[in-house]
């Protein structure tokens, strides 16, 4: 025999037969049909010149040769699997630095518990993170970017991770000293306090945006009365799913 060219597959087929006990055994170890197992030892014996196996009643076993043979292979089978199981797992391996940006609300209620376990789970990636204002894209380079507003970022490649739900919300007391609100108009003139950096927000009515507010924020009079309107703007008014 010149070379082992087209023998590696057949040898590994006689080596899991003797390890089982028959061909079908090895055959469904294997996740093979039964018919393949035999014929490829079939082949194997014809190449060699050898009778392999014989049954003993209704097992089926090495004869001599096929003893000799399993001996002097089956080790060499094994070393090629582990070594393969190394390589395998080390292009499996988890490793590297990511950069990634996230507002800072955002990552302390939601993301904060992610990044915590993903380290944990795989100990040799080393995250960068910067934390960001909401509304605002981070001045360095960063791989990923997770943010609220994707304008003016047409070089970036978006996909959505969540949907929110924004709403308005005021205190009874509020809207009992007030006329009623029922125009953009009245809206923007509303006394506003944000939980983040948004100052101009869009007004959605049945999936529909019908306008853009300017929210004029009242600084002395948010100290002074906490019951002021609140826009859900700021995270912790967002319910994400």
């Amino acid at each position: 025999m010149d070379s082992i060219f087209g023998y590696i597959d057949d040898v590994y087929l006689f080596c899991k037969v003797v390890e089982e006990g028959s061909v079908l055994a090895a055959a469904n170890r294997l996740g093979l049909p039964q018919s393949t197992v035999s014929r490829r030892i079939s082949s194997l014996e014809q190449k060699l010149g050898l009778r392999l196996l014989e049954k003993h009643g209704r097992e089926l076993a090495p004869t001599e040769l096929g003893k000799m043979a399993f001996d002097q292979l089956s080790s060499g089978v094994e070393q090629i699997e582990i070594g393969l199981n190394n390589v395998t797992e080390k292009t499996d391996l988890v490793a590297g630095r990511v950069r990634l940006a996230v507002p800072h609300s955002f990552y302390h209620s939601f993301i904060a518990p992610i990044v915590e376990q993903y380290l944990k789970t795989y100990p040799n990636v080393h995250i960068d993170l910067a934390l960001n204002h909401d509304q605002s894209k981070p001045k360095t380079d960063r791989e990923l970017l997770i943010t609220f507003d994707t304008s003016d970022m047409e070089d970036l490649i978006a996909r959505p991770l969540f949907t929110a739900k924004h709403g308005f919300f005021a205190s009874a007391s509020y809207l009992d000293e007030r006329a009623p609100i029922e125009t953009l108009e009245q809206l923007e003139q509303a006394d506003w306090l944000t939980i983040d950096d948004a100052r101009r927000i869009q007004v959605v009515n049945d999936g529909r945006v019908v306008g853009d507010i300017e929210l004029k924020l009242d600084w002395l009079s948010m100290i002074s009365k906490p019951w002021l309107m609140l826009s859900s703007a700021g995270l912790e008014w967002r319910h994400c799913h």
